[in-house]
């Protein structure tokens, strides 16, 4: 939800957070409005990525009959037919071949990058993704990152979420047309909670982070 502060500005990224919670339901009467849907699929398409080559594809399945499919290939996870809509994120395997040098042309036109700039960037790019012996890992990998801002996004525009990875990778591939050259790395259900979930414990820093080596204990 959106803070009680009287300029009704959405939370900052700490924020959003801290509030996010996974609902145990949701509430399959509310709708999602499209255009705050819109507006959380494009904040996550700023995610980074290497070379900018930006190897996320968001697939929105919102129609209730594909949302109930989609359970049934999802270990009935009931709140993938509750939400209104289901994100499934994908890595695209291979957007150094047809994205990158759109992309170099795009920015080169624009005057944000000089040709000898976009000719290092080529190369570098070329260069680095040859050496990529798993491209199925390498885009689920960097896809991420994508859907980890659009959990964040989600919960800025007063949206509950929900992150399912446990489902049937190949029927769900068949079920909704997803060519082999794509990975599924996750599905985010979006949509309102039934009701508010108590705040999770965290781990502090001191269980997950280290000073210069693994097993060395983090101090400021």
């Amino acid at each position: 939800m959106y803070p009680s502060a009287p300029d009704k500005s959405p939370p900052s990224v700490e924020e959003a957070a801290r509030r996010r919670r996974e609902p145990r339901a949701f509430d399959a009467s509310r709708p999602l409005d499209a255009a705050a849907l819109e507006g959380v699929l494009a904040v996550a398409t700023l995610a980074p990525s290497p070379f900018d080559l930006q190897p996320w594809r968001f697939l929105v399945i919102r129609d209730e009959a594909d949302r109930r499919r989609l359970k049934a290939r999802a270990r009935n996870d009931p709140r993938i037919a509750q939400a209104p809509a289901v994100v499934v994120v994908l890595g695209y395997h291979h957007p150094d071949r047809t994205h990158l040098e759109p992309m170099l042309t795009a920015r080169t036109a624009a005057g944000d990058c000089s040709p000898a700039r976009a000719a290092e960037i080529r190369g570098r790019a070329t260069s680095a993704m040859r050496g990529v012996a798993d491209r199925a890992s390498w885009a689920t990998r960097w896809a991420m990152p994508a859907a980890t801002l659009l959990v964040l996004a989600a919960q800025s525009a007063g949206m509950a979420s929900v992150v399912v990875e446990t489902f049937d990778d190949e029927a769900v591939r068949r079920e909704f047309g997803i060519p082999d050259d794509h990975s599924i790395a996750c599905l985010i259900a979006l949509g309102h909670a039934v009701d508010d979930e108590p705040p999770a414990g965290r781990l502090g820093l001191d269980e997950v982070c280290f000073a210069g080596h693994f097993g060395r204990p983090w101090g400021p």
